[in-house]
């Protein structure tokens, strides 16, 4: 197997036997509950965080030969490319701080998001989840310097 775990091509879908931390997002995987497992890279995923890596698509290319059936992306494959593209280089517009794509609220607002090619302004979890006065005069403030540099 490559050094990198990901690459295993042995992942398997099941119920976790026991617990343990997600190779990807780092939070917990309890027993029972439903990831990936792979033998060679000694590693779990969360079910979400596999399909967003792409894994599936890439032992689904892999595996199938015809052309056709590469061609159709759903909705899963694309978030995961989204987030292939954009990790490490996304910032947030209002505070400029790196995207975590593997945040919860920032995963579920991007599978709520209806044409996410088009999405071209991010918000990190940080300052969706502030309730306080001063965000939206951070995010005026932010809006003024792009206007201003674009």
């Amino acid at each position: 197997m490559d050094k990198d775990p990901l690459l295993a091509h042995d992942w398997i879908k099941m119920n976790m036997k026991f617990p343990g931390f997600c190779l990807i997002c780092k939070q917990r995987v309890n027993s029972a509950e439903v990831g990936y497992w792979s033998r060679s890279a000694k590693s779990i995923l969360h079910q979400d965080c596999y399909n967003l890596s792409g894994l599936h698509f890439k032992k689904n290319q892999n595996s199938f030969k015809n052309k056709a059936v590469h061609s159709q992306k759903n909705g899963d494959s694309l978030l995961a490319e989204f987030i292939t593209e954009r990790e490490n280089k996304e910032k947030c517009f209002i505070c400029s701080k790196q995207i975590n794509f593997h945040d919860n609220l920032i995963m579920t607002l991007l599978k709520l998001e209806r044409n996410i090619s088009t999405l071209d302004t991010i918000y990190c979890s940080t300052c969706l989840s502030r309730s306080d006065l001063h965000i939206f005069e951070e995010y005026k403030h932010a809006f003024s310097n792009k206007l201003k540099s674009g």
